[in-house]
């Protein structure tokens, strides 16, 4: 049974045993007094469910809900905030564990980079946005060279360290608005919102600098990586087909002899731009 319903069920219990105890009263003064004390407190105990149902119960239900909302999958469920001071710190509380809950439903546990999920959300916001408000922007797809050799030569250990040198050295060459992420094994990925292909270029190559002069540490190797571009829309407009397109010229650079980028050619306004 809810807890609402109990309530209101023993509510209604007392109020009837109160009128029932003044019915059975002997005089008809005591009767009326009876009867008018248990109508007070019928109405004041109507008005205490009322509140109890205010500020209790119903926030406590919302809390029910946004938790089997987040049990069916739907990490976006959020709890209002409302009712007595202790339920509405647990409404916070819940809150703030969903929002952490979220965040590493989101994160990748090796690289702390944002992971294929988030990225993926990422994306398609981006394509909504730049269909909304007509723009450009680009995507790049990286691959660490001879990952499994290296796995295989120094272990899985130093492999794992190699991810997160890689990830630092990715926050460090991307620029402050750029979304980077890690793919998925030894592959990151980077939407670079608000470029032109020169742009992207520029900031595939420094990402590819930025991996290639880490140091080796005493346990590996010095490491590096193939990158592969796309422009939106120029390239595609369809996440899947901006990936075809960055994985074919990711193949490109494996094929050219890796630790290479290769990104869209420039268009004739993004040169004429270049040379004025």
């Amino acid at each position: 049974m809810r807890l609402r319903t109990r309530v209101l069920l023993l509510t209604t219990a007392f109020a009837l045993a109160l009128f029932a105890i003044s019915f059975g009263l002997s005089s008809r003064e005591m009767k009326r007094a009876g009867l008018a004390i248990a109508w007070i407190v019928a109405m004041c105990s109507f008005a205490a469910v009322q509140i109890t149902l205010r500020k209790v119960v119903r926030p406590l239900e919302d809390l029910v809900r946004a938790a089997d909302r987040i049990a069916e999958g739907d990490l976006n469920a959020h709890a209002p905030v409302g009712g007595d001071l202790e339920i509405a710190k647990l409404g916070t509380a819940f809150n703030h564990m969903t929002d952490k809950l979220r965040a590493h439903a989101r994160t990748d546990d090796l690289t702390d980079l944002p992971n294929f999920r988030a990225f993926r959300e990422r994306i398609d916001a981006e394509i909504e946005r730049a269909g909304r408000y007509p723009g450009q922007f680009g995507i790049l797809v990286l691959d660490l060279d001879h990952f499994k050799l290296y796995n295989d030569r120094h272990g899985h250990l130093a492999g794992n360290d190699a991810l997160q040198r890689v990830s630092r050295a990715l926050r460090i060459a991307v620029r402050s608005v750029d979304f980077p992420a890690r793919y998925g094994g030894e592959e990151f990925a980077v939407i670079a919102p608000q470029v032109d292909a020169e742009a992207l270029a520029t900031i595939a190559e420094r990402i590819r600098v930025c991996v290639e002069s880490i140091p080796a540490p005493p346990n590996g190797a010095a490491v590096t990586i193939s990158i592969g571009g796309a422009m939106f829309p120029a390239d595609g407009s369809t996440v899947d087909a901006l990936f075809h397109v960055a994985d074919e010229r990711l193949y490109q650079a494996k094929r050219e002899g890796r630790n290479r980028a290769i990104t869209p050619a420039p268009t004739r306004r993004s040169s004429d731009r270049q040379s004025a």
